[in-house]
């Protein structure tokens, strides 16, 4: 708001504690900034900002000096402007933003009537990641997980690397070789293992319970 108030041809100064902030200003003063593709803006947080800014900037022909200031150093303008910030983010939000005519950008990513300001393709993860989950909680086999916690004590730090077999997962998703393992794990840990004993109690067509290879015991997760 304050780019847009000021007259053209003005030389602004913009003191920032942020490095990443700093870097994106430093880009738009310099022209480096439209060098980057629209991929890569689109990448960046609060990225629709950052274009109506370098549009302000090049439309009005303002001079940008950017200027690093250390963080948490006691600088009271700085302070200042955190509590200002942290107000700001406070209070609801009563700024609607749309594409002009300059806009470079016809299209982005919308999720319940709310512009995705992040990377779009991490917010996607995120959000099939949270589906997921809520797909677990809502899973007959997390009512299993819960009822055998409530009857024995369960130490949730081995079950946790017995379900992680190749460690911690680094991109969000595992291999269908350690899916299907965990599958199996998950299973015997809550007794649904598809062993006979489980079949014969479910549907009639199972005339025994009894194991196919040794034809003595009934074939349950002990035995197995």
């Amino acid at each position: 708001m304050a780019l847009e108030a000021c007259p053209s041809d003005t030389t602004i100064h913009i003191h920032t504690d942020s490095q990443s902030t700093h870097n994106i200003i430093t880009k738009i003063a310099t022209g480096q900034y439209w060098d980057l593709p629209i991929s890569h803006i689109m990448k960046m947080s609060c990225w629709f900002t950052w274009e109506a800014i370098a549009n302000i900037v090049k439309r009005k022909d303002i001079l940008l000096m950017p200027h690093k200031v250390a963080a948490h150093s006691g600088d009271i303008n700085n302070n200042q402007a955190d509590l200002a910030a942290m107000e700001a983010r406070e209070q609801r939000e009563t700024t609607y933003f749309c594409n002009s005519d300059s806009s470079r950008i016809t299209f982005a990513l919308a999720h319940r009537q709310n512009l995705v300001e992040e990377n779009p393709r991490k917010f996607l993860k995120h959000l099939t990641q949270n589906i997921c989950r809520a797909n677990w909680t809502t899973h007959h086999m997390s009512d299993l997980v819960v009822k055998t916690a409530r009857t024995y004590e369960v130490d949730w730090h081995t079950t946790r690397h017995i379900l992680h077999p190749d460690g911690k997962i680094k991109s969000g998703f595992s291999s269908t070789k350690t899916s299907t393992l965990r599958t199996y794990l998950v299973k015997s840990i809550t007794n649904t293992l598809l062993t006979m004993s489980t079949l014969n109690r479910k549907w009639a067509m199972y005339d025994t319970s009894a194991c196919s290879r040794c034809d003595e015991r009934n074939k349950t997760n002990e035995h197995i």
